[in-house]
């Protein structure tokens, strides 16, 4: 691994870096704080829908945040390099729209839809039929799983994913609050990957989280931070997550124990979020997918992920979080790609965190070799007894 080079925007990025850092991770501030009481109370009726409650950003921090972005904007006036200050713009011009709305979750309805889509952009129809087709093919094809690890083993797993990679100040914990595994950079303990106390994975899934995770996302943030643009770390280039999201799930197609296919569980995000759109509620959305042939939990989890950061969730009236539309909206960007340029050229996506559409201005600000070169891991080399 390359070392640490000096970065063009070491100025921008410190104040840059400070925004929203006293904040939640988004993922947590989209995580109400009565989760466990609603979800009790919701699987063992059968009638209502949850009720959340969310710690949302106050008025004070909303402002002082906001003018960071505003004294950040005023500082680019005088950088020459428009390449450079075109990257920042469009990136304060996304934290702008993800303050406006993290001070809607729990609020506005119709503002938190709307600056969804903004952020994540929104699957179609087209997108949600086709899943409810590749999901019937899947489920026919499915083999039913005996060998589960659990969250102690996941856990030394990814920590030793994490040293293979010589990615130094992370560790993989098991986080009581986590909903699902993931990486937190805000954790009150340091860079953290959490992961739930009773989640459990087939080592085959483990293999492909781990590209989506260690391998793609958190590769791709520590190439970045060892750029000469600090940006490209984090909180990384603009509209970036969805190319993330994109390769993090060809990667997973590629990994060695893989079907070659999406999992069923990027599949079933999608058709959750299509019942959704569709005018379901919480209930109605759980019921669909319980007659698509899911568990009650797993039915919950899916439907939670499309109305979280929605407090009443009984109306039916479409307003949802479509931040899952960017795995499918991704894959499709990361295919298409592919098709286009062929598998070798994804390795210069590993420069940071940037998306396709910066590809242009990396190859002009002379970013063109990732520090963290793009290769595939086995879990038998991780954990040879599995």
């Amino acid at each position: 691994m390359k070392d640490q080079e000096p970065k063009i925007d070491a100025h921008y990025y410190e104040k840059i870096a400070q925004v929203l850092d006293d904040e939640l991770a988004l993922h947590h501030a989209l995580g109400p704080i009565n989760y466990q009481r609603e979800k009790k109370k919701f699987l063992s009726s059968s009638n209502g829908c949850p009720i959340f409650k969310y710690q949302t950003i106050t008025d004070k921090n909303y402002k002082y945040n906001l003018d960071l972005l505003k004294d950040l904007e005023n500082d680019l006036r005088f950088e020459l390099n428009s390449d450079l200050k075109q990257l920042y713009l469009a990136k304060i011009e996304e934290m702008r729209e993800e303050l406006e709305f993290r001070a809607v979750i729990g609020r506005d309805a119709k503002i938190f839809h709307r600056k969804s889509v903004w952020l994540f952009g929104m699957i179609n129809s087209d997108d949600y039929q086709e899943a409810k087709r590749r999901y019937k093919r899947r489920k026919k094809e499915e083999k039913e799983e005996k060998n589960f690890l659990d969250a102690e083993k996941i856990k030394d797993v990814f920590n030793r994913a994490l040293l293979e990679f010589k990615i130094s100040g992370w560790e993989a914990m098991i986080e009581p609050k986590a909903f699902y595994i993931t990486i937190n950079d805000r954790n009150p303990h340091g860079h953290k990957i959490e992961i739930p106390p009773a989640w459990r994975e087939t080592p085959a899934r483990l293999e492909e989280i781990l590209e989506h995770e260690i391998v793609t996302h958190l590769c791709r943030r520590r190439s970045g931070e060892l750029s000469k643009l600090a940006l490209l770390g984090h909180p990384g280039a603009d509209k970036s997550h969805q190319t993330d999201e994109g390769l993090a799930i060809y990667g997973e197609k590629q990994a060695p124990l893989s079907s070659g296919k999406t999992s069923l569980k990027h599949i079933t995000k999608e058709i959750a979020m299509g019942a959704a759109m569709e005018g379901r509620n919480f209930r109605k959305t759980h019921n669909f997918l319980l007659d698509l042939g899911l568990s009650p939990k797993a039915a919950w989890y899916k439907t939670f992920r499309v109305f979280r950061g929605v407090a009443n969730t009984s109306k039916g009236d479409g307003f949802i979080c479509t931040l899952d539309s960017v795995y499918r909206l991704g894959e499709k960007e990361i295919n298409n790609f592919v098709k286009e340029k062929g598998d070798s050229a994804l390795d210069r996506l590993w420069v940071g965190k940037i998306g396709i559409k910066h590809l242009p201005i990396m190859k002009k600000l002379g970013i063109t070799e990732p520090a963290i070169k793009r290769r595939y891991l086995k879990i038998e080399d991780l954990m040879p007894k599995l």
